[in-house]
């Protein structure tokens, strides 16, 4: 634990979204409202990742068209032009794996990129924000994340005179990446497999069917369900690919969108769910553990989270609740007061801001995303959507995504502005 002469301890590992959001949302927000109750109290803030980069995935399925559609640079961003303003003292960024954790002596074991030589990091709180790796590179940033370079350059050279191209997965990025090559090599034969019964699996069967139709009424790509792509050789062209069925099949590409794994062989087994993801205990991201584990001050945001439909959307109301539950905790353990009960609207805090209100304990944060709701462009004139369970038009998924895939968001994600100051 912290004292006077030594700043409280709280280490990040992963930095893309989520990891980035919070160590952003900390220093911006939490921190200066905590040291307003007691301005005797520091923070440093460790943020552990493998990568240099902030991969902006959302733009992916157009980023693999070619080198212009929206050049690779223009999503993968070095963490340090967003962390760099912040102070030494403030935050270190590290590049290195975690590699272990030990919840007695409220450790995690990281290994430098580039060396074999591992050390422990110790920490006062903990906040894991690993997400998953896909299969592909072209989703998520690996280990290595000149992969990811690699593959939309692979992708570039081949797609101008690939005539068949396969994708595995029938989600949001399947049927992005479907409408983008189906737009812009109209003389591709696009062969769509779900490896399911239906489209958008996670969303409403409504919205599924809208995007079958969709994909049919557009020519978008052949649609076949129930078959999935078990392995494709890559090593000759054109490529071999077996299918669930037990046939194979010689296609110019395939492109694997299907999940990804959790990025949590670093924990304990048991704090974990059957998926690989960390369990919570609350409602504020808080660390389940396995009941006998020091748990204390140890929260979880993103894809790593048991239960995460892994969304940005999701991401974005996880950060301030994970963080309000965290200021919570040190409140209470280390300045020793408890949390006030939860503002009751606007007016409430208008009255407070006129009538002089000093600081008082920290609030919880409830967890509120925007509810079933997905944009899904296929393509960049428009595709199927809904905003809060109602459905939206064709057009405004166009408008609202489809054409410039959200491009917009990734400086305020990077610098975090996106996220309100104290």
């Amino acid at each position: 634990m912290a004292t006077a002469a030594t700043p409280y301890e709280i280490v990040i590992i992963g930095a893309n979204f989520a990891g980035l959001g919070v160590a952003h949302y900390l220093i911006r927000k939490t921190i200066p409202e905590l040291q307003k109750l007691d301005e005797s109290k520091s923070f440093h803030i460790t943020v552990v990742t493998p990568n240099t980069d902030m991969f902006f995935k959302i733009a992916a399925p157009r980023v693999l068209l070619n080198a212009t559609a929206i050049p690779e640079s223009k999503v993968l961003r070095p963490l340090s032009e967003g962390l760099s303003k912040y102070k030494p003292e403030q935050l270190t960024l590290t590049q290195a794996r975690a590699t272990g954790h030990d919840a007695a002596k409220r450790t995690v074991t990281i290994t430098p990129v580039g060396s074999e030589a591992s050390k422990d990091l110790h920490y006062d709180s903990l906040f894991i924000a690993t997400g998953t790796t896909s299969a592909s590179p072209l989703w998520t940033l690996h280990a290595d994340q000149s992969l990811t370079s690699t593959a939309f350059k692979s992708l570039h050279a081949a797609l101008p005179t690939a005539k068949t191209v396969y994708i595995a997965g029938g989600g949001a990025v399947g049927l992005e990446t479907a409408g983008e090559i189906a737009t812009t090599y109209p003389n591709a034969k696009v062969t769509l497999l779900s490896g399911g019964t239906s489209l958008l699996p996670r969303i409403s069967p409504a919205v599924g069917a809208r995007a079958e139709s969709y994909v049919k009424s557009n020519s978008v790509a052949e649609l076949v369900h129930n078959l999935r792509v078990v392995s494709s050789d890559t090593s000759k062209s054109p490529n071999t690919v077996t299918l669930s069925d037990g046939s194979t099949r010689e296609v110019d590409l395939c492109i694997d969108a299907t999940g990804g794994k959790a990025n949590s062989q670093f924990l304990q087994a048991d704090w974990l769910d059957e998926t690989g993801r960390v369990l919570t205990r609350d409602a504020y991201f808080r660390v389940k553990g396995n009941g006998s584990d020091d748990v204390e001050g140890v929260y979880v945001v993103g894809d790593i989270v048991a239960g995460s439909n892994n969304t940005a959307i999701e991401v974005d109301a996880m950060v301030p609740t994970a963080a309000s539950a965290f200021a919570v905790d040190f409140a209470r353990k280390v300045i020793g007061v408890s949390a006030e009960p939860a503002k009751s609207g606007l007016l409430a805090s208008l009255f407070g801001m006129f009538a002089g209100k000093k600081a008082g304990p920290p609030s919880l944060v409830e967890y509120k995303p925007m509810k079933d709701t997905i944009l899904v462009p296929i393509g960049p004139g428009g595709g199927v959507g809904q905003l809060m369970g109602w459905k939206v038009p064709s057009f405004f998924v166009g408008k609202l995504k489809g054409q410039k895939f959200l491009m917009e968001l990734v400086e305020p994600a990077l610098s975090g502005d996106k996220w309100p100051k104290a």
